[in-house]
């Protein structure tokens, strides 16, 4: 009678384990309720899309430069100035400039010779001219203007043009020299026709007083009339170097022009 009741309860038993079972699986393949997701997909990638290079990209698209730049103050602009050079410098009459060079030829003792040349303007004096720069030094001073040979003393040289202004008409100005030059030299005295300052007078100091014999030092004085004034030039020079630093100062007072 036992066995018999026992049997008959197993079988429900065993049912019902059997279906919490099936019910168990159903659950753990069933999607959660209230999911609301959209279903993503992935496009296959386009083979046939170039590849894009980094730089190529980078050097179509340059990097701008910075559209604010800092301003620039009077102070830091005439920092950056530079200084004037001759080609900053105004052309003269002759259409050069202060400090402008060239070369050109001269004839000295018989013979040619290149020279190079600096143009120089003087607004005090009044007048612009060349000096052979290779051969001379140039001394300025204010009012005055000296072309000393390389190899004289500087401060006390044989050799050297010296210009000057005078307040005097060149008649004047003539009379005064001759005067004074006629104590130690016999002079001659000339009109003189200079290239570019047309006419002056020119003063030959190149024999001693009587005219028999000639003294060491030289000179010849050009006397340039110039507006109310005149401009007057003197050349020294040794004996030695008449044909020499003589003729090189004639040359130099052909280049000359009147302001």
């Amino acid at each position: 009678m036992k066995r018999k009741f026992v049997c008959k309860m197993i079988a429900p038993l065993a049912m019902a384990s059997m279906l919490l079972t099936a019910l168990g699986g159903c659950t753990k393949n069933a999607e959660p309720a209230g999911t609301d997701k959209p279903v993503v997909t992935i496009d296959p990638v386009d083979t046939d899309e170039p590849v894009v290079n980094v730089d190529d990209t980078v050097e179509d698209n340059p990097v701008k430069e910075t559209e604010t730049e800092a301003e620039v103050t009077p102070e830091a602009e005439a920092e950056t100035t530079p200084e004037a050079t001759p080609e900053d410098e105004p052309a003269g009459k002759t259409g050069l400039k202060d400090g402008e060079r060239y070369e050109t030829v001269i004839m000295l003792e018989g013979m040619e010779e290149p020279v190079k040349y600096e143009h120089v303007i003087n607004e005090t004096i009044g007048m612009e001219m060349d000096y052979d720069y290779e051969s001379l030094v140039r001394q300025k001073e204010g009012d005055r203007e000296k072309f000393i040979s390389i190899y004289d003393n500087i401060d006390a040289p044989e050799n050297y043009l010296e210009i000057e202004r005078s307040e005097q008409d060149a008649e004047t100005a003539a009379a005064a020299i001759s005067e004074e030059l006629s104590k130690t030299y016999d002079i001659g005295k000339s009109v003189y026709l200079l290239d570019n300052a047309g006419d002056c007078i020119r003063l030959d100091a190149s024999a001693n007083v009587g005219g028999k014999t000639m003294p060491d030092q030289l000179q010849m004085v050009y006397i340039i009339p110039a507006g109310d004034g005149s401009i007057i030039a003197t050349a020294h020079y040794a004996i030695e170097a008449a044909e020499g630093f003589g003729h090189r100062f004639a040359y130099l007072m052909h280049t000359m022009v009147v302001k």
